[in-house]
């Protein structure tokens, strides 16, 4: 079982899950009175989405360094690689539209 979560494409994997789990989190604990729907769109009017995507990153910092610890370095790199993908994303957004 370990030698499965050890890959790189298990970390790129958990890195791309856990900041969707935040996000989830984030938005049942804060706006459950809103639709999804409507929290997006009020996201993306209000400029929040850069914000919102750097939050949910985060965790994988958190990730990364459990990783780290247990010396899963190939699942730490994969994990690594998600983070800087999204990250890239996020420079993306704050470049092209805000």
């Amino acid at each position: 079982m370990i030698k499965r979560i050890n890959t790189l494409t298990a970390g790129i994997i958990f890195g791309i899950v856990v900041p969707v789990i935040f996000y989830i989190i984030v938005f049942y604990s804060k706006f459950n009175n809103l639709r999804f729907s409507d929290f997006h769109r009020d996201i993306y009017l209000g400029k929040l989405l850069p914000l919102i995507i750097s939050r949910c990153i985060l965790p994988n910092l958190v990730l990364f360094f459990v990783f780290n610890w247990l010396n899963w370095l190939k699942a730490a790199k994969g994990v690594f690689i998600s983070t800087l993908a999204l990250a890239a994303i996020l420079f993306t957004f704050k470049l092209i539209f805000f």
